[in-house]
């Protein structure tokens, strides 16, 4: 399944386009088993929310240890993460991974990009997705790794440049992110654009840089139907206190 029927499908399941519409695509695409595209599509969300959730415990448990390429299969692991998914929200809570109560402007407004819901035997970049699939789990240090092995080979990937700076990022590692992130937050036909203008609006705070942060966020304020110009809206304010 190619990228823009992914896209297709979840703009028909949150109600942007309608069944016919998308039904022309797959046919286009000579996609014939729509059904079962859509159930996939619905399969990789429950694989990405338990993935999202392991995220929030890297704090608290063991870096899992190196490990070898292999390919993702989404739906033969569903049932495991959606048990996943649930026990993880009892150990959260159970540590009070909530800063300790504490509150901080990069945690209020942080945003963490679940990656890319991508059949990773059926992609013909295999060695890109292959590294994408660990970010997905929330394993951003074996992705950064992937990722920069791969670098010569994808020179001109705003996919690869993003979800390097993301993994970066996630690991705290602010300076090295910001490349990355300025390079595809400067390409504005790339579809990371948006985000990548705010993950950097994220190193700033996550470095404690209040001005820079405050100078990013007003790009994105001068930016009508910026993805994140609400957030950016009410960063703003707390940014003027």
């Amino acid at each position: 399944m190619n990228e823009l029927i992914i896209e297709k499908i979840e703009a028909y399941l949150e109600g942007d386009i309608s069944r016919e519409e998308l039904q022309k695509v797959a046919a286009d695409a000579g996609v014939s088993n729509l059904d079962q595209e859509i159930e996939w599509f619905k399969d990789s969300q429950v694989a990405i929310e338990a993935a999202g959730l392991r995220q929030q415990l890297q704090e608290v448990l063991p870096k899992p240890a190196k490990k070898e390429a292999r390919v993702v299969q989404l739906r033969s692991i569903r049932r495991v993460l959606a048990v996943a998914a649930s026990v993880l929200v009892i150990v959260v809570a159970y540590f009070g991974l909530n800063r300790g109560g504490s509150s901080s402007l990069y945690a209020d407004y942080e945003y963490v990009d679940p990656g890319l819901p991508v059949l990773m035997s059926q992609s013909k970049d295999h060695q890109l997705y292959d590294a994408l699939s660990y970010y997905s789990e929330g394993d951003y240090a074996v992705a950064e790794e992937k990722l920069q092995q791969i670098q010569a080979d994808f020179p001109n990937s705003d996919t690869l440049s993003y979800y390097l700076g993301a993994s970066l990022l996630y690991q705290g590692k602010t300076e090295a992110a910001k490349g990355p992130l300025q390079e595809v937050s400067s390409f504005e036909n790339s579809r990371f654009h948006q985000r990548a203008d705010w993950l950097l609006v994220m190193t700033a705070l996550k470095e404690k840089d209040l001005e820079q942060a405050g100078t990013l966020v007003q790009r994105i304020l001068d930016t009508p139907n910026h993805e994140f110009l609400e957030r950016a809206k009410a960063l703003k304010e707390e940014l003027s206190k």
